[in-house]
């Protein structure tokens, strides 16, 4: 095999045609890999097996057709950094620091996610537009966000970032950025190793967990080191958009931990919403 883990042949559909297609790929010399820390974090793309490539500075978000979400405002009492997304997308919108450099991801949605992850519960956050229109988000930054707006600060020399710093109900938390380090972090718990996602690690998923209570963020390691994450969303109306991915039944046993697999994942028909983003190449990620 080109990779370490042997995937079920209970996957079915979709994920098996384009698993395939990926496992093709995958099928180059270890030797090739690269691995390493935040420092070597070089590009940022979303969606598994689509990859697309993000724009990582604000004048590339321009020339690619992204706008301004709601304005240029880069410090609100919503987020930090100059917003921008595209085609009106809420799923995936990006921040930039005064400098032009991509600072941070969102992932929006109009369907109101469950109390018990909202604030003050949990890291979604309700916005409204111009309209009036209410929607929610979730931010994860890459730089430090108390800095993002300033210029009396020397520009950051790192491409990407040199932080995972996730925002929940008006608090800054740093997540850990490497394997070693998330082992000894309280309630993080180790799932299993997907190549081109790499390992994974849920919050404090145990086989009891109420579905309603799934927290909206996952990690992945490579090579012990933090190269990409996740968000996922459960009991909501299925997201919609090119940037989401739709795991569900036995696909979600891939990713999860032998010992905390929720029935709720499993009932009902649930399908989960869930988007990969990546600091690097993942078709290198073999755990």
């Amino acid at each position: 095999m080109c990779i370490r883990d042997r995937v079920s042949t209970q996957s079915t559909g979709k994920m098996s045609v384009r698993l395939l297609l990926l496992l093709t790929v995958f099928c180059v010399s270890l030797t090739q890999a690269r691995w390493g820390s935040s420092a070597d974090w070089v590009s940022l793309e979303i969606t598994w097996t689509v990859f697309d490539k993000l724009p990582i500075t604000q004048t590339d978000a321009i020339n690619a057709g992204w706008k301004a979400f709601p304005n240029t405002t880069c410090h609100t009492t919503d987020y930090r950094g100059i917003r921008y997304f595209i085609n009106n997308d809420l799923s995936a919108m990006l921040l930039y620091n005064a400098y032009g450099q991509v600072s941070g991801i969102q992932a929006g949605t109009k369907n109101q996610p469950l109390t018990s992850q909202t604030e003050p519960n949990g890291p979604w956050h309700k916005e409204k537009m111009a309209n009036g229109t209410v929607f929610w988000t979730v931010t994860m930054y890459f730089r430090d966000p108390t800095t993002i707006c300033s210029t009396s600060i020397p520009k950051p020399t790192q491409k990407i970032g040199d932080r995972l710093t996730l925002a929940d109900s008006g608090h800054f938390i740093n997540l850990p950025l490497t394997e070693s380090a998330v082992k000894t972090t309280p309630l993080w718990v180790e799932g299993k190793c997907f190549a081109s996602m790499g390992k994974h690690y849920w919050y404090n998923l145990t086989a009891t967990t109420d579905c309603n209570y799934l927290y909206p963020v996952f990690l992945l390691y490579n090579n012990g080191d933090l190269d990409s994450f996740g968000w996922v969303i459960g009991k909501l109306p299925e997201e919609s958009g090119p940037r989401w991915e739709h795991p569900y039944g036995n696909q979600l046993k891939l990713f999860l931990p032998e010992n905390a697999q929720p029935a709720c994942l499993f009932a009902d028909g649930l399908v989960l919403s869930t988007q990969h983003i990546y600091f690097d190449n993942p078709y290198l990620n073999f755990c």
